[in-house]
């Protein structure tokens, strides 16, 4: 969140939220709040409405639950009815824009009505997304042997899950459905393996904005916006020395390799057509073909029980080939947001030293390469409420000589003069079962120089606008 652009009131609520979190403490209320079963179905559905309007009243439900000590189930149920009445407000909303068209008059007013609830003022439009997953756990492997030997010794299990996205920006609406299997057991105490045999998304896009097409037409980037299908399988390796007794040091490593297209690929070479310039394709879609890999190091070292400093590191790269020319949208890195470097929105940042104020409105930069590295130190000030000051460094990279983003390459020449950094504070409100995490993000040094240098103290300078407020539930890493 920008200043400007909701800030005032975004920072007004935080702050308001946690003085009422902690008025207990400060007013002795300890009693037990009575509030009747219809009010809580009536605050469930009236403040999921609203965050289905305009995304902000999630917190105030976590707050009545907590004022009026909820029982557990009870507010489950209430945040299921919020969640279930918000999406059902969002799809309204979705849907008319496609009525407006057969209701003449009428569908005007209604479209109208909708800019002016989602947006705030007419010709604004949010950019929306909501999904749903179902999965399933065996405590054992599915797999056509007996493994009752492996399983008293590994513990093992099997996860089955199905799961569908839908994305709405003002550029394009993407949709993707996904299915996946696999398989995770304990190799050592301080060692896990997850195996995915085979996953398999289906990614569609119905709509792209005529500008928007125009934009792409002729770019590297196209091709990732394409509908296309991506079955692919993966192995993580996850090493932790993280122990049952609450603040000791620790550290943990993750692992990840994944690849997809390769058998795919082969079976089309041998046994179809040669198409030409165009790409192998499986249900009238083409099939990606890359393989990716990265490694996610974290290491938290307590000073004392309520002061920490932990440090993240993150290298990752994805390369497409043979039936690709870029990797999928989804499969690419992006850097910025409330888990990543902070002083810049989520996929406003890079890749490299590439710039284009005209994509600000709407960010959405990706890369085939990432490297960023966090530091935070963490420290409780009173009651449940900690405050943390942290430093954030990285990019993102392009490996394809096609992409025409003028900087996005990565050369071992020039990626470390492109490393973004940036600086804040912030303050968590810490309780049992979830965290509510407010972060204050300070760019202080650009990818791209301006004014000669790409330090902005002293340079360029720091206003009002270069700051950025995550709001965010957990921590970042």
């Amino acid at each position: 969140v920008k200043p400007g652009e909701g800030f005032g009131l975004t920072l007004g609520m935080a702050l308001a939220l946690i003085a009422y979190l902690m008025s207990d403490r400060f007013l002795d209320r300890q009693a037990e709040r009575a509030v009747p079963k219809w009010g809580l179905a009536l605050l469930g559905l009236v403040m999921g409405l609203m965050a289905g309007v305009v995304n902000i009243f999630a917190p105030i439900v976590v707050v009545f639950a907590l004022y009026t000590r909820m029982n557990p189930l009870l507010m489950v149920a209430t945040f299921n009815l919020s969640f279930v009445t918000s999406k059902s407000g969002q799809l309204t909303g979705f849907f008319v824009p496609v009525l407006q068209e057969g209701l003449g008059p009428l569908g005007d007013r209604l479209a109208l009505q909708r800019l002016q609830l989602v947006g705030g003022r007419l010709g604004h439009q949010d950019v929306q997304e909501f999904g749903v997953e179902a999965r399933l756990r065996f405590p054992k492997f599915l797999l056509p042997f007996r493994s009752d030997q492996f399983i008293r010794r590994f513990n093992p299990q099997t996860t089955v899950r199905l799961s569908y996205n839908y994305q709405k920006r003002p550029d394009y609406i993407r949709t993707m459905a996904n299915a996946s299997f696999g398989y995770d057991w304990k190799g050592t105490e301080n060692l896990v393996h997850r195996v995915y045999p085979m996953e398999a998304s289906l990614i569609l896009t119905p709509f792209k904005d005529t500008a928007f097409n125009a934009w792409l037409e002729g770019k590297y980037l196209f091709y990732s916006y394409q509908p296309h299908l991506i079955i692919d399988s993966r192995y993580s390796v996850i090493w932790s020395n993280k122990k049952l007794l609450k603040n000791q040091s620790f550290q943990d490593i993750r692992v990840n390799i994944e690849t997809a297209g390769n058998l795919l690929y082969g079976g089309f070479k041998l046994l179809a057509d040669d198409p030409g310039e165009e790409n192998y394709q499986l249900l009238g879609v083409d099939f990606a073909q890359y393989v990716k890999t990265d490694i996610d190091f974290r290491s938290y070292t307590y000073l004392y029980e309520d002061v920490s400093v932990i440090f993240r590191f993150f290298a990752g790269l994805g390369y497409a080939y043979f039936n690709s020319s870029a990797m999928p949208f989804e499969k690419q890195y992006f850097s910025g947001g409330a888990n990543s470097i902070r002083a810049w929105q989520v996929r406003s940042l890079g890749p490299g030293s590439y710039d284009d104020p005209s994509e600000s409105r709407y960010p959405n930069q990706t890369g085939d390469v990432k490297l960023e590295a966090n530091m935070e130190y963490r420290f409780k000030l009173f009651w449940k409420l900690e405050a943390a000051l942290f430093m954030d460094a990285g990019n993102i990279w392009s490996l394809s000589a096609e992409d025409n983003r003028e900087g996005a390459g990565f050369e071992f020449g020039r990626f470390y003069r492109e490393i973004a950094v940036g600086a804040g504070a912030g303050a968590r409100a810490v309780f049992s079962f979830f965290i509510f995490r407010f972060d204050l993000g300070i760019p202080l040094r650009n990818p791209f120089p301006l004014e000669g240098s790409n330090w902005l103290p002293g340079n360029a300078g720091i206003t009002g606008r270069d700051l950025t407020f995550n709001l965010a539930i957990g921590y970042p890493f």
